[in-house]
């Protein structure tokens, strides 16, 4: 029997529908591919025909709530740029706007975040992780452009970047402050530690001695 493409894309859907439900509930190590199937309705092997880990199709979850922060984030970056927004409100942004989209799957987001974002993991990269790292390492670099901080948007400041990132991620995903308040602080610090140690650099040196002329 030949399988239609929406055939495949209803299978698809069932799957993801069923293990978020699960991760959420009981996060991904207590959650194993049999429970999801059962929920979904389908056979062991047919979930392994569009995910090949429990783990990936964590990720492919979190992919759309990702592309749901980062529109967001586009649409406060545009209304920034044109009310001359600062660095530092711009790049706190980026990031805000991705936790408040992952806050329906909080419960499973460090294990996303170790599964796939983490420059340490030891498992397959799916291309939801790379197209999820690529797009915001690309998003804080237009920022920095825009700023005229293009030219120190280096490998390793863009490193530093990804590390504060997901630093910031992983401290939220487990923050129980009232509303997550202390995320917001740190999100603040880290973004401002981030943005004056460019402006800092030697490459610098003059719009930092014309910044500190206009300082009444």
């Amino acid at each position: 029997m030949r399988v239609t493409l929406e055939t495949k894309q209803a299978t698809e859907k069932a799957i993801k529908a069923a293990a978020r439900k699960l991760f959420v509930r009981k996060g991904l190590d207590a959650t194993n591919t049999r429970e999801i199937a059962r929920a979904a309705d389908i056979a062991v092997g047919t979930l392994f025909n569009y995910f090949p880990s429990k783990e990936a199709l964590a990720i492919a979850i979190a992919s759309e709530a990702f592309t749901a922060g980062r529109r967001r984030a586009h649409e406060r970056m545009t209304m920034e740029a044109n009310l001359r927004g600062t660095l530092d409100s711009e790049l706190f942004s980026l990031i805000a706007c991705d936790i408040r989209a992952l806050e329906p799957i909080r419960s499973f987001v460090q294990d996303v975040l170790e599964a796939g974002l983490s420059p340490f993991t030891t498992g397959a990269v799916t291309s939801e992780a790379v197209s999820i790292r690529t797009e915001r390492l690309g998003d804080a670099r237009t920022i920095l452009e825009r700023h005229g901080l293009g030219e120190a948007a280096t490998s390793p400041v863009m490193h530093l970047y990804w590390s504060l990132y997901l630093g910031v991620l992983s401290f939220w995903a487990t923050d129980d402050s009232p509303k997550q308040e202390d995320t917001w602080a740190l999100l603040d610090q880290s973004v401002q530690m981030f943005s004056g140690s460019l402006k800092r650099s030697p490459a610098r040196a003059p719009d930092l001695a014309l910044d500190k002329e206009m300082i009444p």
